[in-house]
């Protein structure tokens, strides 16, 4: 082989590497639930990759928030299919941005995706819409929420840190309502939040989770305060979901060690 053909298939190896390295890849994380003391549901989503980080300065579209549910959507369906042939069964939770609900464009395509996924695939799928802005009128959280419910067992929704006032969820269809726990927040003023959501979950009648929880002391207090379902890096990724798996919450704190 000559030199030059020896560097062009150099080349093209290399790029074929960097192809690969690029390729969409995802997460499952698992649910745990607190009460029961199972796993039964895992969130998918995007693994970033070092090529999907925003350029300085550029703001996402709605277009691109979009085409990532899209995407995962698509995974999902394939993910539930496979399962559903290997008779397993366990929820995939897929999050959706509120803006992907606030544009026409956004409520045609998920509509349309969701409608035309096979129907055994829905009751094993639960679309968690996150990102939502403070303030949103109950009218509107039940008019972008009431497109997609038809097409899946349940949806969650995400309430911003420092809610005053939930009525905003009244009504709208929602299953369940959730904090996403974050690390710049002192723990006193997170299990503040923690209490408040569970005051609310009550008066609205839904259950109530936890997303990004990595503390151990706060899935403690979590999980004393009667919060239903915790996930996060404190339970790691799975490559590939399983079929319903026990975890006492004694298990979780010898790994949590």
């Amino acid at each position: 082989m000559t030199t030059e053909k020896s560097q062009v298939l150099a080349q093209a190896i290399e790029n074929a590497s960097a192809s690969a390295k690029r390729a969409v890849q995802y997460r499952f994380t698992p649910v745990w639930d607190a009460k029961r003391e199972v796993v039964t549901m895992y969130r998918l989503a995007l693994r970033q990759q070092p090529d999907d980080a925003v350029e300085p300065g550029k703001v996402p579209s709605v277009r691109d928030a979009i085409d990532t549910f899209l995407r995962v959507l698509r995974q999902a369906a394939a993910t539930l299919k496979e399962s559903l042939e290997a008779e397993e069964r366990f929820l995939l939770v897929l999050p959706m941005k509120f803006e992907v609900l606030g544009s026409a464009t956004g409520r045609t395509e998920a509509a349309t995706a969701l409608r035309n996924m096979a129907e055994e695939i829905r009751p094993y799928l639960v679309v968690h819409v996150v990102d939502v802005p403070p303030g949103v009128p109950q009218s509107r959280m039940s008019d972008v929420l009431s497109g997609i419910k038809p097409f899946c067992k349940a949806v969650l929704a995400d309430a911003p840190l420092g809610m005053q006032s939930f009525a905003h969820y009244q009504n709208a269809g929602l299953n369940a309502l959730g904090l996403v726990v974050s690390a710049q927040i002192p723990v006193g003023a997170m299990q503040d939040e923690i209490l408040k959501l569970c005051v609310a979950a009550k008066r609205l009648g839904v259950l109530t989770f936890l997303t990004e929880l990595g503390s151990r002391e706060l899935a403690a207090f979590a999980r004393e305060s009667g919060i239903s379902l915790l996930s996060g890096p404190l339970f790691g990724e799975r490559e590939k979901p399983q079929a319903m798996s026990r975890l006492s919450w004694e298990e979780l704190r010898q790994s949590a060690s």
